[in-house]
């Protein structure tokens, strides 16, 4: 929606990222930090990874966070 001086309003925007909210995986944060949300996804940042990797996830479910440390880091895995 455009205002009077043709701005953009995104106050409904859903695709935006909401960094309101928690962690859903706290157990998660020796690997990731929670970056926020984006629509039914959650964005993780892997701290083990040397790039700025972020690792989507669905809001319900770690198992792309996981996958991510044990491909890409299995030494860290629990035995």
């Amino acid at each position: 929606m455009e205002t009077e001086d043709n701005t953009v309003n995104c106050e409904n925007d859903e695709e935006k990222m909401d960094d309101k909210s928690e962690n859903p995986w706290p157990y998660l944060e020796e690997f990731f930090m929670y970056r926020g949300k984006k629509g039914d996804s959650v964005q993780m940042q892997c701290k083990l990874c040397l790039t700025a990797t972020i690792i989507s996830a669905y809001k319900t479910s770690a198992s792309n966070p996981k996958k991510h440390i044990s491909r890409k880091h299995p030494s860290k895995m629990e035995q």
